[in-house]
């Protein structure tokens, strides 16, 4: 799905990106050897057209941070077929609501092989470790609750990876 993406682009919104697949644009691929002015006009065009190759170029290397930062936390889940086989799948439980006022005390995570939980008292510690090397995440509303927690309670863990929140496809 991912190289069938073209919101990351600047210049490219939804309104664009559909008329890019009305017009035959599906994937990079297709962009690339299409024709060069895309009825944008021939510099946004090339603006475009060499956004798309660095796109590529960053995906052949592996680089998901770079669409991490890119994409809009609406559309990283647009990644789940380049990095889903690597994603863990998260979800924590809290003592409430407010990360000002309560805390996590469980984590859960699967990297769809295997579930770990990390209890609060017990192992709870060990938790940033286990996603360091992760490069995609997939939450459910995890944008609005699960990370802001856990930043609260680990502000040295930087969440770099994707974040697939499924609530934004599936609401």
């Amino acid at each position: 799905m991912l190289e069938n993406t073209f919101v990351h682009i600047p210049w490219v919104g939804y309104p664009t990106e559909a008329r890019l697949w009305r017009e035959g644009f599906r994937t990079w691929d297709d962009f690339l050897g299409g024709d060069p002015r895309f009825r944008v006009g021939p510099e946004r065009s090339r603006a475009i057209r060499a956004e798309v190759e660095r796109s590529r170029s960053r995906l052949r290397a592996g680089d998901y941070r770079y669409f991490a930062r890119r994409l809009s936390p609406r559309d990283q889940w647009r990644a789940l077929g380049e990095w889903g086989d690597r994603a863990v799948y998260l979800d924590i439980e809290t003592t409430g609501l407010r990360r000002n006022r309560h805390h996590v005390t469980i984590v859960g995570l699967s990297d769809g092989r295997r579930v770990r939980h990390f209890i609060e008292g017990v192992d709870l510690e060990e938790f940033p470790a286990a996603i360091a090397k992760a490069p995609m995440l997939v939450t459910f509303n995890g944008s609005r609750f699960d990370v802001p927690f856990m930043q609260a309670r680990w502000p040295q863990l930087r969440f770099e990876q994707l974040h697939a929140d499924l609530l934004y496809p599936l609401h």
